[in-house]
């Protein structure tokens, strides 16, 4: 294992430590203000093995205020339209988030924005949430990463792998313990490129709005 004095000489390591949750309060802090003061780190795992590396940040990242909800908007409707989504999904989308926006919803997750010369150029969003602890994750903090974007003039230049290591940093500083997302086909290299797998057993249902959704015998979604 490395100690901290042997990080602090490395622009990128891949070390074996004890999980996140089990370190000291000034090993973080170290690792956070000192070692790596103004550049950008990432850890995936965030339980028993961390990728770190740092990288000179040529653009600022900073936490979104209300003020900017245009942003989370428009970076929402463009990664629909990314994705190929009908225009009817798209209006409905924009009706929804624009609902959503007028609430509070600095209280239900965190936006980071990415600017260069005062542009924004991309965004993130990240929501915590706590589960009962596991002995592997010992904080039972858990994030979702989402509504990555970045606009397409600057793609290809490295700012989704920024942003990504901002997030991935304040979720260390907060003791999460995983962090989770949905990859698009076109994010996935990013994504596993920065240590994030694949899980088998991790499962969704949607939940209809609108109607009760039942399990048939056969295991099919019925609505009601």
């Amino acid at each position: 294992m490395y100690t901290m004095q042997q990080m602090s000489n490395m622009t990128e390591v891949y070390l074996q430590v004890t999980p996140l949750c089990n370190w000291s309060d000034s090993d973080i802090t170290r690792l956070t203000e000192e070692i790596c003061p103004g550049q950008v780190y990432a850890g995936l795992l965030l339980g028993s093995f961390i990728n770190i590396k740092t990288k000179t940040c040529e653009m600022n990242i900073r936490d979104a205020a209300r003020t900017d909800a245009e942003w989370i908007l428009h970076h929402r409707l463009g990664l629909f339209r990314d994705s190929g989504a009908s225009e009817e999904v798209i209006d409905e989308t924009d009706a929804l988030t624009k609902r959503y926006l007028t609430m509070n919803w600095t209280d239900d997750f965190r936006y980071f924005l990415a600017e260069r010369d005062g542009d924004v150029i991309g965004g993130c969003g990240l929501s915590v949430f706590r589960i009962p602890p596991l002995t592997r994750q010992r904080t039972g903090l858990m994030a979702y990463i989402f509504n990555m974007y970045v606009e397409p003039k600057d793609r290809r230049n490295g700012v989704g792998r920024e942003l990504l290591n901002h997030v991935v940093g304040v979720c260390m500083s907060e003791r999460v313990g995983v962090a989770i997302l949905h990859a698009s086909e076109v994010s996935r290299r990013l994504y596993t490129s920065c240590g994030f797998t694949t899980s088998e057993s991790l499962m969704h249902l949607p939940i209809r709005n609108g109607g009760r959704t039942t399990i048939a015998s056969g295991g099919s979604i019925e609505q009601m």
